[in-house]
């Protein structure tokens, strides 16, 4: 359940930061870098928090002071005011044929989001339920991207630049509107046990929807004053930038920190690293159960999950509940079962009686590998383990 729930937070994390970018793409509101810089930021804030709520209030505090301090440096390093002025008043159609959602720089990211997040699901969420309807649903917000930007691409080699502007925001408003609509959709198709969880991704997805007539209303504000695109700006950089497009400004500014990319980018590949890892770790302690400390983890889980799919094996429940019970026991007397040791040896070195050995031995296999256990034999097993207990009692005596 929690790789399910990590998965929807990164599923989410794809849904806002392609969002965001088709905003920006539409206006191109003086960002004076490349796109992927805060998109992706704005993505690890993400499934940071997300994680750090699942571990604890504390969790949350220490993430949360990490992202502001980061947050500050990069964006107070990055952003030059000046370039923002420049952003404002560029327009979209003038420029728009050297910027394009499925060449910029700023689209790796994006889909390497939803890249990650088919290969996330492909290793941890396939087999769980709904998986299929999740990755449908990926799928189809991908289709839409593709399909509208070579709509878009067929009709702008037909159109005038102002003609290119109102359908840049036709198209925009359509693909987000249709995005939307499948994210907020496939919500429905998720196990979500914490309400938070959940409305964090249909915010995002509606703070998107609501987000965009603004952006288009700014559009055509600044299109109907006939603001020059390339207005000469005064700079404390570099001097003045004199009819240049925002484009080259913002390569020319970002140039430097292509390391927050490669910071990135070794950010990914250590926390793929760590949930293999983690993963690996989980299958070797549930096949390795031999130690009480393992058993008390696991054998609760195993109960749950027995009383939840049917109950053919009620039987198999009663004595793996009862075996743990029994366990729990023998560790107050200081006789529980030490690592590596088998239930043969462990039953040996507490001198359980041999009368009933046998049958705690037979019937507990059966219950172990899975097969159904008749109500003869459950009341057969507790009756051996109330024996060896009172057995117990008396060696103590």
């Amino acid at each position: 359940m929690h790789s399910f729930r990590l998965f929807q937070n990164v599923y989410h994390c794809a849904n806002e930061m392609l969002f965001a970018y088709i905003c920006l793409h539409l206006i191109k509101l003086g960002v004076p870098i490349e796109l992927d810089h805060f998109l992706l930021f704005a993505g690890l804030s993400i499934l940071v928090l997300t994680w750090s709520y699942e571990k604890g209030k504390m969790y949350v505090i220490v993430a949360t002071v990490f992202l502001i301090i980061i947050g500050l440096i990069v964006f107070s390093t990055i952003i030059d005011p000046s370039l923002i002025v420049v952003g404002v008043l560029w327009r979209t159609g003038s420029h728009y044929k050297h910027f394009d959602m499925m060449s910029h720089p700023g689209t790796v990211v994006v889909w390497s989001v939803i890249l990650g997040s088919l290969l996330y699901w492909l290793m941890f969420v396939a087999d769980k339920p709904g998986a299929y309807k999740i990755l449908a649903v990926l799928f189809i917000q991908i289709g839409l991207v593709i399909i509208i930007e070579f709509a878009k691409k067929i009709l702008f080699s037909h159109l005038q630049t102002k003609e290119k502007v109102k359908v840049s925001s036709i198209f925009t408003l359509f693909l987000i509107t249709l995005l939307s609509i499948t994210a907020l959709a496939s919500v429905s198709y998720l196990l979500i046990p914490k309400v938070v969880m959940g409305l964090l991704g249909m915010i995002g997805q509606a703070v998107g929807f609501l987000l965009s007539p603004f952006l288009m209303w700014l559009i055509n504000y600044f299109e109907e004053r006939g603001a020059d695109p390339f207005k000469p700006v005064q700079t404390d950089i570099s001097g003045e930038w004199e009819h240049l497009p925002l484009e080259n400004v913002a390569s020319t500014v970002s140039a430097s920190f292509n390391w927050f990319i490669s910071l990135a980018v070794i950010i990914t590949l250590v926390i793929v690293v760590l949930l293999l890892w983690r993963r690996f770790k989980t299958e070797k302690a549930f096949h390795v159960n031999r130690n009480e400390g393992m058993l008390s983890q696991v054998m609760p889980l195993q109960v749950t999950k027995i009383n939840n799919r049917t109950n053919m094996y009620r039987g198999n429940n009663e004595i793996r509940k009862s075996m743990y019970q029994f366990e729990l026991y023998c560790k107050k007397k200081e006789l529980n079962r030490l690592e590596g040791e088998t239930v043969i040896e462990w039953f040996k070195r507490i001198e359980a009686p041999d009368v009933v050995k046998g049958d705690i031995l037979y019937i507990y296999e059966k219950a172990r590998y899975g097969e159904e256990i008749k109500e003869g034999e459950v009341h057969r097993f507790k009756t051996s383990i109330k024996l060896i207990k009172t057995h117990i009692k008396k060696k103590r005596k």
